[in-house]
C-alpha cells in the first residue's frame, strides 16, 4: 500500500500506465490537427473556383481528417473501458 494514498502499488502503478497512454493518445490527436490546419491555410491559396475537382477534395478533407482522430477516441475508450 502507497502510504498517504489509500491504494495499493498495483492500482498506483495501473493509474500511471493509463495517464501514459492519455498522453500519447493526445499527442496523436495534437498531430491531426496540425493536418487540418494545413488544409485551411492551403484553401486560402488555391483557386478553387476554377477547379471544381480540387474544390471537392479540399471541402471533404476536413471530414477525414476529424474522422480518423473520433475514431482513434472511440477505440481509447473501448479499451480503457475493457481494462476498467
Amino acid at each position: 500500500m502507497v502510504l498517504g494514498s489509500g491504494r495499493d502499488s498495483a492500482s498506483v502503478g495501473r493509474i500511471r500506465r493509463r495517464r501514459g497512454e492519455r498522453r500519447a493518445g493526445g499527442k496523436r490527436l495534437a498531430g491531426w490537427s496540425v493536418g487540418l490546419i494545413v488544409v485551411g491555410v492551403v484553401s486560402f491559396f488555391l483557386p478553387l473556383r476554377g477547379n471544381a475537382g480540387l474544390a471537392l477534395v479540399m471541402g471533404f478533407a476536413p471530414l477525414v481528417l476529424i474522422l480518423i482522430p473520433v475514431v482513434e477516441s472511440w477505440r481509447f475508450a473501448r479499451r480503457y473501458r475493457a481494462g476498467s
